[in-house]
């Protein structure tokens, strides 16, 4: 974080496609054993930020950089399913778990898109089970062709760090496909403007020691092998939150009550695994995931999930969604305004049935006030005292 100081990019974006470089280096050489499952690091970590508003590609670009000076196996941005594989194929490495000695093969491989919507393409179901199918990093996956014989992968492991705009995502994924399957293996990354506003990056010159000190903690992190464990502490601690989350579900009370998360809602105790031996192989080599690693994963998750429905906006969408969406936004940042001036601000996108609908929706959602001055009739919308947004 202190070597991206001088970036525009909301820091959210950084941490996170940071965490993903540091999974896409531990590959599937890492791991944690829970009762019958293996599970590894690698994650599905979706930038989500309005085109031209967010800088979104740059997280992604500078992840891709550090990968790289590792020399860790890479995806191109735009490739076929049959290419991906043959990739994933020609990937396959040897490595020791220095726990047992016993010899494994992994076929790992990384992607760092500042497109996904150019991987994926229109709502390519077939590519995307194939990502869902790899997301658990299983020991053998098998793929029989109709010509070519069959493709056969040993210890498959795919990581993502990719941004897309809230736009592309009806255009990548069917509606039926989101809240399962690929979605809820993903962590959706939202923001919804720049961290800062640097108008001359040479205040904020490169760092090259920092970033030769973060290469070769990669380059340690890249060599690890072998099972992470929770320290005792933490254990319990995880115990206490799973238990606690399992509980507040059955109830009825998801962390994230939208429809679309469902799927994702009952994966948060992996994403939790995964995200922790990240942070552990980050700060050092001894495999244990302390209480710090796995609050600072809980805390980290929490975050994420504020603003992961805005994901799917304009998925399925109600009639004036975006529209509300965007003055709900607009008076939020005020506090209050005016009608005229959300009219005059949003000329091009509402009209004045489009603004009351609106209105309505907040006021439904116990979030705005409506004040009419006489005789003026001059019309002003506050936030509510104690609204939750």
């Amino acid at each position: 974080m202190d070597y991206v100081v001088g970036s525009e990019s909301p820091r959210s974006f950084h941490r996170w496609a940071a965490l993903g470089c540091v999974a896409a280096a531990m590959q599937r050489k890492c791991f944690m054993r829970w009762g019958h499952t293996t599970i590894y690091p690698n994650n599905y970590i979706i930038l989500v930020g309005p085109s031209g508003q967010t800088r979104k590609g740059e997280p992604v670009m500078l992840a891709r950089s550090f990968a790289e000076a590792l020399q860790i196996p890479l995806v191109p941005e735009d490739t076929s399913m049959e290419k991906l594989i043959r990739r994933l194929r020609q990937t396959a490495t040897n490595y020791e778990d220095k726990d047992t000695g016993t010899i494994m093969i992994q076929s790992s491989v990384a992607g760092f898109l500042e497109e996904l919507a150019v991987l994926i393409g229109e709502q390519n179901t077939k590519f995307l089970a194939y990502l869902t199918n790899w997301y658990d990093s299983r020991d053998s996956w098998t793929r029989e062709t109709k010509h070519q014989g069959d493709d056969d992968l040993a210890g498959v492991c795919f990581n993502l760090v990719a941004a897309t705009a809230p736009d592309w995502i009806p255009y990548m994924f069917t509606r039926e496909a989101i809240g399962g399957g690929f979605t809820s293996r993903c962590l959706f990354v939202v923001a919804d403007r720049k961290a800062q506003i640097v108008d001359d990056p040479d205040r904020f010159p490169i760092n090259q020691e920092l970033k030769t000190n973060l290469i070769h903690d990669l380059e340690h992190i890249h060599a690890m092998t072998g099972e992470f464990v929770f320290e005792p502490r933490a254990k319990k601690r995880y115990q206490e939150w799973y238990r606690h989350d399992e509980e507040n579900i059955r109830k009825g009370f998801p962390v994230i009550s939208d429809p679309y998360f469902a799927g994702y809602i009952s994966r948060r105790a992996t994403h939790v695994k995964k995200i922790s031996m990240a942070l552990a192989a980050a700060q050092s080599n001894r495999r244990i995931i302390s209480l710090d690693h796995f609050d600072r994963a809980v805390r980290g998750m929490l975050e994420l999930e504020k603003l992961m429905p805005k994901a799917f906006v304009g998925v399925g969408k109600p009639k004036y969604i975006q529209e509300t969406d965007l003055v709900m936004n607009y008076i939020k940042e005020r506090g209050q305004c005016t009608k005229a001036e959300i009219l005059r601000n949003f000329r091009r996108f509402l009209d004045d049935y489009t603004l009351e609908a609106a209105i309505k929706v907040m006021m439904a959602m116990d979030l705005v006030s409506v004040h009419r001055e006489a005789p003026s009739g001059r019309i002003t919308y506050s936030v509510k005292k104690g609204a939750k947004w």
